[in-house]
């Protein structure tokens, strides 16, 4: 009944809502309350109308969707239903009046049903509109405001950073370390650098976090792997938002890769620092000429957490795994001096090679005699040397030679494993490589441990040099006896002394015989071939110089 004077919009909305889970006379009390109706008149439309609204909902229920999509029904419909209120409010008081003076002149239930049923049901459009509001008006209240659904509460868990930046940092330097991967004092150091950098200029009228907990939040991402280095987990860890996780990041990462930072730390060493590499390759193999190779060159893998989907199968390496390939170029202190970046892992390390920076310029990187140490994996030039490969290392000269380069070239593999040791997200990178863009993020991310890295050696140098202890340290260790002199009786001395006296007479006899080969061999003559293989001929011209110095130094006669 409630539905004749409605027209048909406002049907549509009031059958699409569940009407048959509210209890009708709860629907009728907010409706008297709404539209001033008595006692009586409610009870004769409870009567006469329950039973016609009953069947109504329930033939429209197999037709109609209870989706209660308000913002969607009632669009527009509040201005429509207010119009007409506006347009039909005198004529309500009208029928109020009339209804009024027709129940005091008296008439039994029925007929007084009937004539409400008719005069304010049936004539009156009013009171079926604004009943059909006020529902919707109430429902759209209840969605727009509440949820239906109880709400879990979320656990905070109290940041560890600000407490790592005001305490842990004074306090307790090594557990500062851990986390941080750097000293206290280094830290301070490269927050002083990078502060003053445009990225950390705020724009609008919201201040960004202070620069030392962004660079303190990318530096725990880079010294950290595997889970632990999760957006959730560093989100908690610095008491922030996992968005402002990937902010901070992308600020310090613009900051560190300037040029006044990137080309200051990665740098060709001073005329002191090439002194002091020279001296350590020469002492390390006891032969002066050895010490013009003042640096070395390796190729290391930096593994990827999942497969990219951009050009997936060119990042599958050698070792059956998703990676990038980083060449890495370094002096026997560790400091990485030239790196090559970009390449997938299925890249060879000699190609790789060829498109680093000192590759291109080795003309004036290597004066004179100077040369670059390298694995098996490098093609020999003049400037470039490397072992002996099969055959040819299976020789006692060239297998003597080969030990004693690496025992020189060592120091590359420290120094990969310094830079994985102090920022262990190159273990595993947690960057997903979905196109070109996501790439070169993930060359960005392995370009700036690097740059960080050569500035914390630098720091830390400065460090142990002000402190006494170290280098007092360092002189009672120089001072001590040989620990195998005091060990070992003279009998087992006397052994391992006659052991290399042996093999040192092998090795003379096997140079004899391999010389008197050499000279026996006719020379062959030069075809004018490319310009590769004079190149190949006297790189290997250099190696065997450098080989015949060894022997001699160490066989002599």
């Amino acid at each position: 009944m409630l539905l004749q004077g409605a027209d048909e919009e406002i049907m549509d909305t009031l059958l699409s809502l569940p009407l048959d889970d509210i209890p009708l006379d709860i629907l009728l009390q907010d409706f008297a309350d709404y539209a001033n109706l008595d006692d009586d008149l409610l009870g004769s439309l409870s009567d006469s109308d329950h039973d016609d609204a009953s069947e109504l909902a329930l033939e429209e229920e197999e037709d109609r969707s209870f989706d209660i999509g308000l913002d969607e029904e009632l669009a527009g419909l509040d201005d429509m239903l207010f119009e007409m209120e506006l347009e039909n409010s005198p004529n309500w008081e009208v029928q109020d009046n009339e209804s009024r003076n027709s129940e005091s002149e008296g008439g039994d239930g029925d007929e007084s049903g009937d004539w409400v049923d008719e005069a304010v049901i049936g004539s009156s459009h009013h009171s079926s509109r604004s009943f059909s509001r006020f529902i919707a008006e109430s429902l759209q209240n209840l969605y727009s405001s509440r949820y239906l659904k109880s709400r879990k509460e979320g656990v905070r868990v109290s940041p560890q950073l600000p407490d790592f930046l005001s305490t842990v940092k004074h306090t307790r330097p090594d557990v500062f370390r851990q986390d941080i991967r750097i000293s206290p004092r280094t830290f301070d150091t490269l927050v002083e650098w990078l502060e003053n950098d445009p990225v950390f200029s705020s724009r609008g009228t919201q201040a960004q976090l202070p620069v030392d907990y962004q660079v303190a939040i990318v530096l725990y991402r880079f010294g950290h792997s595997g889970n632990a280095s999760g957006l959730d987990k560093v989100a908690r860890w610095a008491g922030c938002s996992k968005g402002m996780v990937v902010l901070a990041t992308r600020r310090v990462l613009t900051a560190i890769l300037r040029p006044s930072f990137r080309e200051e730390m990665i740098s060709m060493p001073t005329a002191q620092e090439k002194k002091e590499a020279k001296h350590f390759s020469a002492k390390r193999s006891k032969c002066k000429e050895w010490g013009e190779g003042w640096c070395m060159v390796d190729g290391t893998l930096v593994p990827l957490f999942a497969r990219p989907h951009w050009y997936g199968e060119s990042y599958f390496d050698r070792k059956s795994n998703y990676s990038m390939n980083v060449q890495i170029i370094n002096t026997p202190d560790l400091r990485i001096i030239d790196c090559g970046y970009g390449f997938t892992g299925s890249t060879h390390d000699a190609s790789a090679w060829e498109k680093t920076w000192i590759y291109a310029h080795h003309e004036k990187v290597f004066e004179d005699n100077e040369f670059i140490w390298a694995d098996s994996a490098y093609p020999i030039e003049t400037w470039v040397v490397a072992p002996y490969k099969k055959p040819d290392s299976d020789r006692p000269d060239n297998t003597f030679f080969n030990n004693h380069v690496s025992m020189i070239r060592i120091r590359s593999e420290h120094a990969i494993g310094f830079l994985k040791g102090r920022f262990q997200s190159l273990k595993a990178l947690r960057v997903n490589i979905v196109d070109a863009k996501s790439h070169k993020y993930a060359t960005y991310w392995i370009l700036a441990c690097i740059a960080v890295h050569n500035f914390a050696l630098r720091c830390e140098k400065i460090e142990k040099a002000h402190q006494a202890d170290v280098s007092e340290h360092h002189h009672n260790n120089a001072s001590l006896p040989d620990p195998f002199d005091a060990f070992f009786p003279k009998s087992t001395l006397r052994l391992i002394r006659r052991r290399k006296q042996r093999h040192r007479h092998q090795l003379q006899h096997s140079l004899t015989s391999i010389r008197n080969n050499m000279q026996r061999q006719a020379p062959t003559e030069r075809t004018g071939r490319a310009a590769r293989i004079v190149a190949l001929s006297a790189a290997r011209t250099r190696r065997e110089e450098l080989k015949d110095i060894l022997i001699n130094k160490w066989c002599p006669n």
